[in-house]
C-alpha cells in the first residue's frame, strides 16, 4: 500500500471508530427489558378516578396493580 492509501484507511477507520462510539454511548438500543406496563392512558384513567374520590386500593384492583403503584404513578418523585 502506498502512503496515500494507508492515510485514506486510517481516516476511514477513524470514521467507523466515532460510530462505533456513538453507538456504544445510546441506551438499549435494542429496546430490550421489560416493557411498560402502565401507559399515560391508564394513568390518565387513574387520575380521573382518584379524582372521583376512589381509594388507591380501588384502583389498584380495577387495573391489577397495587395501591403503592398507583400512588407511585400518580405522585411521581421528580
Amino acid at each position: 500500500m502506498t502512503n496515500g492509501q494507508l492515510e485514506a484507511r486510517v481516516r476511514e477507520l477513524e470514521a467507523e471508530n466515532e460510530v462505533l462510539k456513538l453507538m456504544l454511548r445510546q441506551k438499549n438500543t435494542r429496546n430490550a427489558g421489560r416493557k411498560p406496563y402502565i401507559t399515560s392512558t391508564t394513568v390518565d384513567k387513574m387520575k380521573k378516578m382518584r379524582d372521583d374520590g376512589k381509594s388507591y386500593a380501588s384502583i389498584g384492583r380495577a387495573f391489577g396493580v397495587s395501591s403503592t403503584t398507583v400512588y407511585n404513578k400518580l405522585n411521581p418523585a421528580n
